[in-house]
């Protein structure tokens, strides 16, 4: 418990289908086990190429008590932090928008 500084999770696969939402790696379950995890003040970054996903996991995550969206305006997830690293899934854009970048603080 309370033993991470950072979980990032990049690109996931987004089961894209709504009979296969039930395999996104963002559920309400997932979400607690990594606030869990998280240390006090430790962050977590969701970032995904696909709308409905991240509309999906902003919903599980910002419910999940222990995290707070770390967000000031709308525009901040659309804008990647200092820190990113593309992955060749990024440069690949497969998805149906552009990198979405969903962080979150423990609380």
């Amino acid at each position: 418990d309370a033993s991470l500084d950072r979980v990032m999770i990049l690109f996931p696969d987004p089961w894209h289908k709504a009979r296969h939402n039930k395999r996104r790696l963002i559920q309400d379950e997932s979400a607690a086990e990594i606030a869990r995890l998280l240390k006090p003040g430790g962050r977590l970054r969701f970032v995904t190429d696909w709308k409905d996903y991240a509309e999906w996991a902003l919903e599980r995550l910002e419910r999940t008590p222990g995290l707070e969206w770390t967000a000031d305006r709308a525009a901040d997830w659309k804008t990647a932090p200092e820190d990113h690293v593309v992955t060749r899934y990024e440069e690949k854009k497969l998805g149906d928008t552009e990198p979405l970048f969903l962080e979150f603080v423990r609380v």
